[in-house]
């Protein structure tokens, strides 16, 4: 069973909303817990998309960092500076940086 830890105590995702406001006070904050929406301040926020959320980063700047393809098998005729730009982080488009934005929940 998933829980998070959050200030201490364990909470349990299968909480209704009355049982969680009669156990926390209305100013605590609640993690994300897989499929369950995230409470701050008392005020509902999106769901984040988990798929997203491993696929890309946000780096300090705002930029958003996303992993190169085609590293995973088949390197052996690939060069080893073919494959290690591969490995390395690439930059997501500005033409998909909203849309990765949307999915991360930052707009």
């Amino acid at each position: 069973m998933a829980a998070a830890r959050s200030f201490g105590r364990i909470l349990d995702p299968m909480l209704t909303i009355r049982q969680m406001s009669r156990d926390l006070a209305p100013r605590k904050r609640v993690l994300l817990v897989k499929q369950y929406d995230i409470t701050v301040r008392g005020l509902k926020a999106g769901k984040v998309s988990s798929s997203a959320a491993k696929r890309f980063g946000v780096q300090k700047s705002g930029r958003i960092t996303r992993a190169h393809a085609f590293k995973v098998h088949k390197n052996t005729h690939k060069s080893r500076g073919h494959v290690n730009r591969l490995g390395a982080n690439g930059e997501v488009t500005k033409a998909d940086a909203t849309t990765a934005l949307r999915l991360l929940g930052l707009k």
